[in-house]
C-alpha cells in the first residue's frame, strides 16, 4: 500500500491453482453466506457515521446491533473516499479498512463509560475478496484485566472470506 512515494506494506501470499478437496470435488469455500445484502437496509445515522472523519469516510449499514448498544454486531461497510486521491482502492484495502471496526460496532461494555483501545489487528483471508461492500460480524468480550478480544467474520457479497481479531486495553473513562 503506497503512502506518498514509499510502499509500507503489501499484502502477499502465494496462491495455488485448481485445488481440490482431499475427499473429492472442488475445495470448499466458505462455509457461511453472508448476512442480508447491504442495499437491503437503511443507511446508518448514527456517531459512527456522523461524529469523525473515519466515521464520515465509510458508508455503513448495520444488519444487527449498532453504535451505542452493547453486544455483537453485523455491519456492511463501503468506503466513500478513495484512500488516495485518484487511485481506486484494492479489494484487500477495502477490507482492512472495515476490518480495523470490530471494536467499534460491538462493545462488551459502553462506550459511555469505558475506552477500548485496539493494540493490534490481524486479518486473515483464505480467499481474495471481491466488490465494494464488506461484511463485520463482530463480537467482542473483555476479561477482569482490561484486556479485550474482538472477533471478526468478514464477507464480500458472494460469502465468507476471512477474520480479523484484535486485541484491546480496556478502562473505564
Amino acid at each position: 500500500m503506497p503512502v506518498g512515494e514509499r510502499v509500507v506494506g503489501r499484502p502477499r501470499i502465494r496462491q495455488g491453482h485448481g485445488l481440490a478437496h482431499p475427499y473429492g470435488g472442488d475445495a470448499p469455500g466458505g462455509r457461511r453466506r453472508p448476512p442480508a445484502p447491504p442495499r437491503s437496509v437503511e443507511p446508518d445515522g448514527s456517531w459512527l457515521a456522523t461524529d469523525f472523519g473515519y466515521g464520515r469516510a465509510m458508508e455503513w449499514r448495520f444488519v444487527a446491533g449498532g453504535p451505542g448498544e452493547t453486544g455483537p454486531a453485523t455491519a456492511w461497510g463501503r468506503l466513500r473516499v478513495p484512500l488516495v486521491e485518484g487511485e481506486e482502492p484494492a479489494p484487500f484495502e477495502r477490507v482492512a479498512v472495515l476490518a480495523d471496526s470490530g471494536n467499534g460496532i460491538s462493545a462488551a461494555l459502553s462506550f459511555g463509560t469505558h475506552v477500548f483501545v485496539n493494540v493490534d489487528l490481524t486479518i486473515s483471508l483464505f480467499r481474495a475478496p471481491a466488490g465494494e461492500w464488506v461484511c463485520m460480524d463482530a463480537e467482542t468480550v473483555v476479561g477482569p484485566s482490561g484486556r479485550g478480544l474482538t472477533r471478526s467474520t468478514l464477507y464480500d457479497e458472494s460469502g465468507e472470506v476471512g477474520a480479523a481479531t484484535q486485541t484491546l486495553f480496556v478502562a473505564p473513562r
